[in-house]
């Protein structure tokens, strides 16, 4: 079992609750991840209490400049493995979990301070984050809590990065962890440095007695960014986990089929390209692929189908796999 007695494993800090995962990730699985992705990049956007919280829900924001991607739970074989692995580091239920989400920093794309904790009927409060790192740039991306209290040993570090230069600003933030002059200062705020295959688990709220979280408030203490990229490319694999099971997309294999005996109407109403999204699918498999791509006439289809959608109808194509598609329209 993976835990906080594991030699890979470091307590950045208490407030919030955060811990350091040396090669989380072997560079094959970073490789793997950010290959299945690629095709599926779409401009990231930001989510909050007033949005209807789904994985690709949100609204675009220049808070968050990144692009990203959701793959489905139980993808392959490394998407599972990844995902069994978060949850005996993170101990808390496979099922509790979101979708994976893979987000790409180009030159000068960030993600300004935020918190990832806030409550939905789906699953209640998002308690914790595993944030590993699928690419490193050569210059920035780290990821700051500004609001932190780290160890003295994660202090001392911190400052030594700042020291020879190789934290940015964003990730000092005046002062990081308070060691200079040799005392321990006030020990607020401290960063990560993106390092492939390393993982960072936090905790968006802080455990009730009782080990739960009825009562628990959003900790101010896990307000975190992640910093502009000056230099190369950054990667990033997110998994978000709520206190309760949280219902979302698992993947399957797409079959030319309709899940609702109204689908060849809504088809011939124009719905295909109206509601792609419930028609078609978006990482999952719509209900009405039959009936959409197929090949009958009449059907009108989007102007413009993603990735996942081209996907799931050459399902109804003969002699067109899976594979075939993605490498198709990368």
């Amino acid at each position: 079992d993976i835990g906080v007695g594991d030699a890979r494993v470091e307590k950045l800090s208490d407030s919030p609750r955060a811990y350091l995962f040396r090669e989380f990730l072997t560079k094959e699985e970073c490789a793997h991840l950010i290959e299945i992705s690629t095709p599926h990049l779409k401009r990231s956007t930001v989510v909050g209490d007033d949005a209807l919280l789904g994985e690709a829900d949100g609204r675009r924001s220049d808070y968050r400049t990144s692009t990203g991607a959701f793959l489905p739970k139980l993808y392959d074989d490394v998407v599972t493995r990844v995902e069994r692995r978060v949850e005996a580091f993170s101990r808390l239920p496979f099922e509790n979990q979101e979708q994976l989400q893979l987000l790409r920093y180009e030159l000068g794309q960030e993600y300004r301070d935020h918190v990832d904790g806030f409550a939905t009927e789906n699953g209640g409060k998002r308690v914790a984050t595993v944030l590993m790192f699928l690419a490193e740039p050569e210059e920035g991306g780290e990821t700051a809590f500004p609001n932190g209290e780290p160890s003295e040993a994660v202090a001392a570090r911190v400052a030594a990065q700042r020291a020879r230069g190789e934290l940015s600003d964003c990730a000092w933030r005046g002062g990081g962890g308070g060691t200079a002059g040799g005392g321990r200062g006030n020990l607020r705020g401290f960063a990560v440095k993106p390092r492939l295959g390393d993982a960072v688990l936090f905790f968006s709220y802080d455990a009730d007695d009782d080990g739960g979280y009825d009562g628990a408030e959003v900790s101010h203490a896990s307000t975190h960014a992640s910093c502009p990229t000056t230099r190369g490319v950054k990667w990033t694999a997110t998994k978000w986990i709520h206190e309760r099971a949280f219902a979302t997309g698992t993947w399957e294999t797409p079959e030319c089929v309709d899940r609702d005996d109204g689908c060849a109407g809504w088809a011939r109403g124009g719905e295909c390209a109206k509601n792609p999204g419930f028609m078609l699918g978006e990482a999952t498999p719509g209900s009405c692929l039959k009936s959409c791509c197929d090949g009958g006439g009449g059907v009108e289809m989007p102007r413009e189908m993603t990735i996942w959608q081209r996907e799931f109808c050459a399902s109804c194509e003969a002699g067109r796999t899976k594979k075939e598609m993605v490498v198709t329209h990368e």
